[in-house]
């Protein structure tokens, strides 16, 4: 079992010792979620730590004695004691035999593992084992080191009447692969390491395309399992993909030096920058199409300012009937822009030259595209000398960015798009036609844009959650739910970095998740509010396991939403976070708020009738319920509600109460909310408080319930 919340953290321990700095351990953080593998290998790698400090505060954290492998000479019979198959599974090297005591001394990542002690112990008979502490890529290189020359031996197996079986194996504790059990090695063959659905199917088509035989796995520790059996030419790793990444580049350089290992960090960085996809023009159709999607909306995604930059600019040149060549250039310019937007946040529309002149710099350090970088130089230039010049391909393709760029940044999409906005629109940037924009490009995009507001459907009204987890594998899959309904997802795996993106964001919802005792669970969170995380404003979910939640509850106390077991099913987390969202979402809007108020549906199987009256009520507001039920279409509720308290409602020959008292049975079908006019009020029909009509909702509910009834118009 995992000590690591029952312990003081390592990064901790060398801060103390000032071994180590707060950025290198950042830095080191990074490189773990992207690559995988164990902190210590990180920073013993890329920061001023040594070996010997890093064992040293390993041993103090474990209580445990440590050994530096570095450097060290062990004997070839002490490497005897233990089958090589043994230490390649178990990840253990054998050091130091003490003769006297009958101790054999071995290397090993974790130590508190009673069941490699015990494996051990059976393995090397009259002999004890000891384990000490090492750090895990010094130890991994060891084993490479003494190791290497046997692989694929039999020389060291176990003696045929030892039933010795290994237990379950760790990220790192996996055989490397015996070269002569493998397959044939083709240069065209390639293994595709993501986790990622969307950028495994688009980029299967590329690289089969391109003449490459593609194999596919979701994790690095899957991928170390399949190069065992079969070599790859390249083998292309996203990076932060489940599993020890680092482990399965050291296991290539070992055992398979001629495979071309290249990350990547997105599809577009990969189709943009990796010299293994072809550039040939056969082929361009294909990837355009996939780097377009990086940009374009896809089904049940919600649409974000990079989404909607992509899906213009697509667009756009299709209407300019640009080739499928100069579309690429364009999307990949936009792209650019647009991501730099994020990282330079601080520079303002106003500098938008400073902006591009920062980007321009950036890809010419690194040979980038010409024709990008001459696209993105054109961008807000001064067009008036060239009102009767042939206007060269860059010049466009920087004037259809900035036409795109001017947009977005005044009609952010989560605004929906009417006419006469777009008429706004046309007369902010009107006098600039001619001088900033070419009227070809300008009455291109406004015929486009009048197309879109005729036949633009609402936006789903989502909002941003931010999550906080040491171990992200165990969110992974709420995280992609919550995405497949809508919200934006942003994550961080450390407090610090947590806290900054709060500041920088501020989401509109937080879920910590924290597997470890009570007291862990609480410094936590108490940390996060010291550090200005409005735990009270900002709707937080704490997920911990189910036999800590009770020692949990001074949090709610604090402002915390909910208390949720997140080893429970995702759906029962996810239902309660869409009926905070709704709860959020239909809450009275400010007097100056800029933004209209659309109308909000939802399905009654996830937020009944009930909860909504629940809800509306304290939030004084004047409006219209209206529900259907899945069992019978026909009938409709139409339920009225003037700051917040219940006036009206009819369902077929029923009026006021008695048609809500039906409502409330309903548990499938639809509903929907919107705001009405000072016309559209209704004479009331109902003279109870919305308390008591619940209250007796709910009591005749329960006697329906009691005498097997059914409901007076024949649904559930």
């Amino acid at each position: 079992m995992s000590t690591e919340y029952l312990q003081e953290r390592i990064d901790e321990i060398l801060l103390q010792q000032g071994k180590v700095s707060e950025s290198e351990i950042a830095a080191a953080l990074n490189r773990q979620k992207a690559l995988g593998g164990k902190l210590c290998s990180h920073l013993f790698e890329n920061s001023s730590v040594t070996e010997e400090d890093l064992v040293d505060a390993l041993s103090k954290q474990l209580g445990v004695p440590g050994v530096v492998l570095s450097g060290l000479k062990i004997a070839p019979e002490v490497l005897r004691l233990i089958p090589s198959n043994v230490t390649f599974a178990r990840r253990v090297l054998p050091f130091e035999f003490d003769s006297r005591q009958n101790v054999v001394r071995v290397a090993c990542v974790d130590p508190a593992d009673t069941g490699l002690l015990a494996e051990l112990n059976y393995i090397l008979g009259d002999k004890t084992a000891e384990l000490h502490v090492s750090v895990e890529l010094s130890l991994n290189r060891a084993i490479d080191n003494y190791y290497g020359a046997q692989i694929g031996s039999t020389e060291a197996s176990p003696p045929p009447n030892n039933t010795f079986k290994a237990h379950s194996v760790s990220t790192v504790s996996r055989p490397l692969p015996a070269p002569a059990y493998k397959e044939s090695a083709s240069a065209m063959s390639a293994l595709l390491v993501t986790d990622q659905a969307s950028v495994r199917q688009l980029l299967k088509v590329v690289l089969e395309k391109g003449g490459y035989k593609v194999q596919q796995v979701d994790s690095a520790d899957m991928a170390i399992d399949v190069i065992q059996r079969s070599h790859f030419g390249t083998i292309f790793i996203q990076n932060g993909v489940p599993g020890n990444s680092l482990d399965l580049a050291n296991r290539l350089k070992i055992t398979s030096p001629t495979t071309k290992v290249r990350r990547f960090e997105s599809l577009a960085n990969l189709l943009v920058n990796d010299p293994q996809i072809s550039n040939d023009i056969s082929k361009l159709q294909q990837k355009l199409d996939l780097f377009t999607s990086l940009l374009t909306i896809k089904e049940r995604v919600p649409r974000s300012h990079s989404s909607m930059v992509g899906y213009l600019v697509d667009r756009l040149c299709r209407r300019l009937t640009l080739t499928d060549k100069q579309r690429v250039m364009v999307l990949g310019a936009a792209y650019l822009h647009d991501r730099a937007k994020f990282y330079y946040m601080s520079v303002t529309l106003r500098d938008f030259r400073l902006l591009i002149d920062v980007v321009i710099r950036l890809l010419q350090s690194v040979y980038y595209e010409p024709t990008v970088i001459e696209i993105l130089r054109s961008m807000y230039c001064d067009l008036s000398r060239r009102s009767h010049e042939e206007v060269p391909f860059n010049v466009l393709a920087g004037n259809i960015l900035t036409i795109v760029d001017l947009y977005c940044e005044t009609l952010p999409p989560t605004r929906r798009l009417t006419l006469d906005k777009l008429e706004e629109f046309r007369g902010s940037i009107q006098d600039r036609v001619g001088r900033l924009l070419l009227p070809k490009v300008f009455e291109t995009f406004m015929a486009l844009m009048e197309q879109e507001a005729v036949n633009a459907p609402a936006f789903p009204r989502r909002g941003q959650i931010m999550f906080y987890s040491r171990a992200p594998e165990f969110v992974f899959a709420l995280e992609n739910r919550l995405k497949s309904d809508g919200f934006r997802t942003i994550g961080a795996f450390s407090l610090w970095s947590f806290v900054r993106l709060y500041r920088r964001c501020r989401p509109d919802l937080l879920i910590i998740h924290i597997d470890g005792p009570p007291r862990s669970v609480i410094a936590a969170v108490n940390e996060l509010k010291e550090s200005g995380v409005d735990l009270k404003g900002t709707p937080t979910f704490v997920l911990a396991k189910q036999n800590v939640i009770d020692a949990l509850t001074p949090l709610l106390e604090w402002g915390v939403e909910d208390i949720l077991d997140f080893e429970t099913d995702p759906e029962q987390i996810v239902f309660k976070i869409n009926k905070t969202w709704i709860r959020m979402d239909i809450r009275p809007k400010s007097p100056n708020a800029d933004e209209e108020y659309f109308a909000s549906k939802g399905n009654l199987s996830d937020i009944n009738l009930a909860e909504l009256l629940q809800v509306l009520g304290p939030s004084r507001r004047t409006m219209k319920i209206t529900a259907v039920p899945s069992a019978r279409p026909s009938d409709m509720i139409e339920i009225y509600l003037e700051q917040g308290d219940l006036v009206y409602a009819a369902l077929n020959n029923y009026q006021g109460a008695e048609a809500i008292y039906i409502g409330l049975t309903w548990d499938d079908g639809t509903w929907t909310i919107e705001p009405i006019s000072e016309h559209e009020r209704r004479q009331h029909n109902i003279q109870l408080s919305n308390e008591a009509i619940l209250l007796e909702g709910y009591r005749l509910m329960d006697e329906k319930e009691r005498a097997n009834l059914t409901d007076p118009v024949g649904k559930d």
